[in-house]
C-alpha cells in the first residue's frame, strides 16, 4: 500500500500548472514581523523547476509551498525559517530547502532543530565547492549535491561531510536544455524526488533508514576521482 507524501518546497513558489495542495507567501511586514499572504505564482522559475523534477520521481507527492524568495533568488533566515515552521505545521513529512545561507543563524537552526524533532525529514543543497552552507550543515539534515557522475536516472552515496548523496546536476530531459537550474538545487530536487518516492511505501522511515535504503539504490559509492 502506498500514500502520497506531503512534500514541502521553501522556495520562489510554483507555476500555475503544478499542482500544489496548499502555498504562502511569507514576506517582512512593516513591523518586521513574518507575515503570509496569498502566494503568488513562481516569477523566477527555481520553486517550479524543483517541483517539477520531484513530482517526475514521485507523481503522486502532495507538494505544499512555501513562498520565501520573490524578486530575486535571496531571503532572510527568518523567512527560511519561518517556511519551515509553516510546512511543519501543513503536516509535511519531507521539506525541501534547495537553498543555502552562508552563516548559522540561530532562527533557521532553531526552526530545523523543532522541525527535526516533529518527525519532518529535512533535506538541503550544498554546494560542490566553497564555503559551507545552511541548513545543509545542520545535524540531522540530509545534504545533496551535484554529481557530474550521474546521469538522469543516478545518484551517488557520497556520505562525506559535504553531502550524503550526488545527483545530476542538470535535468534537460525534464526542464529542457537552457533552463538555468543546475548544480547543488538541481541535484537537491533529484533526491528530494527518489526520498519522496520512498516515503510513499514506507512512511515511517527515519532519516537514517531512508539514507540507507537509498544509498543501496546509489550507482557509485564514495566521492569522484578525477584523473591528473
Amino acid at each position: 500500500m502506498t500514500a502520497p507524501c506531503t512534500v514541502a518546497l521553501i522556495d520562489s513558489g510554483v507555476g500555475a500548472n503544478t499542482p500544489c495542495h496548499a502555498a504562502t507567501r511569507i514576506e517582512f511586514s512593516a513591523d518586521g514581523d513574518c507575515a503570509h499572504s496569498p502566494a503568488l505564482h513562481d516569477q523566477l522559475g527555481h520553486g517550479d523547476a524543483i517541483a517539477r523534477i520531484i513530482l517526475t520521481h514521485a507523481p503522486q507527492a502532495a507538494l505544499v509551498s512555501a513562498q520565501v524568495f520573490h524578486d530575486t533568488l535571496a531571503a532572510s533566515p527568518a523567512l527560511i525559517a519561518e517556511g519551515v515552521n509553516w510546512a511543519r505545521i501543513q503536516g509535511a513529512r519531507l521539506i525541501v530547502l534547495a537553498l543555502g545561507v552562508r552563516a548559522d543563524r540561530t532562527v533557521l537552526r532553531s526552526a530545523c532543530q523543532g522541525a527535526l524533532a516533529s518527525g519532518c525529514i529535512l533535506l538541503a543543497a550544498s554546494p560542490a565547492r566553497g564555503p559551507d552552507v545552511f541548513p545543509a550543515q545542520y545535524d540531522g539534515v540530509i545534504r545533496a549535491m551535484g554529481d557530474a557522475r550521474c546521469g538522469a536516472h543516478d545518484i551517488s552515496a557520497l556520505m562525506s561531510p559535504r553531502a550524503h548523496f550526488g545527483a545530476p546536476p542538470l535535468a534537460p530531459a525534464i526542464l529542457g536544455s537552457d533552463h538555468p537550474l543546475r548544480g547543488a538545487s538541481c541535484a537537491a530536487a533529484h533526491v528530494a524526488g527518489r526520498l519522496a518516492a520512498l516515503l510513499e511505501t514506507a512512511p515511517h522511515l527515519s532519516a537514517h533508514d531512508l539514507k540507507d535504503r537509498l544509498a543501496q539504490t546509489a550507482r557509485f559509492h564514495g566521492p569522484e576521482r578525477r584523473s591528473v
